[in-house]
């Protein structure tokens, strides 16, 4: 299926390779769908890299309800803006 992706790796091999501060609680698949939380990292405020689950897609500027609306997993380059 177009958009899913494979996250295999234990949460602790992801915690030692990036050096997150956050612990980490996940369990892996091989088909996870664009509609899934999965764990992201990001820097914090302090510079140091932490961990929080987010669900991915695109809401364009001028949707007023994101409840209602299902999220755009891609988009063309020529008009993502628009």
């Amino acid at each position: 299926m177009c958009g899913r992706f494979a996250l295999f790796s234990s949460p602790g091999r992801i915690r030692a390779h990036f050096a997150t501060v956050s612990e980490l609680d996940f369990e892996g698949s091989f088909n996870i769908a664009p509609s899934q939380t999965v764990p992201v990292i990001r820097e914090g405020e302090t510079g140091q890299r932490i961990v929080m689950f987010a669900s991915r897609g695109l809401i364009p500027s001028w949707v007023e309800d994101t409840d209602e609306m299902q999220q755009t997993i891609n988009a063309k380059a020529e008009t993502a803006a628009k």
